[in-house]
């Protein structure tokens, strides 16, 4: 079975939006997990550069790395947003 992927338009705004730290630090607080959330300093999140995408993936995939402090030094969140996969 060959599966396709499907381009959609969020993917650019995925990492528009995200990059932008104030809705970064809302994003987490709502949907990071209360333990993991407890050992970070949103307030300290930084875009880090780079991806760690496939260059033939880039068309289908997008990816954010932040830096954050937290309890026991700094951190990394890495987000990967992959377009739907349709069979």
């Amino acid at each position: 079975m060959n599966k396709k992927f499907t381009l959609t338009s969020h993917d650019s705004i995925f990492k528009q939006f995200l990059s932008e730290k104030e809705t970064a630090k809302d994003f987490f607080d709502v949907w990071l997990p209360k333990e993991i959330k407890s050992l970070c300093d949103l307030n300290s999140l930084k875009v880090e550069s780079g991806s760690f995408i496939d260059s033939e993936m880039k068309n289908y995939q997008s990816d954010i790395l932040y830096s954050v402090n937290t309890q026991q030094g700094q951190g990394y969140i890495y987000l990967l947003n992959r377009a739907p996969v349709h069979p």
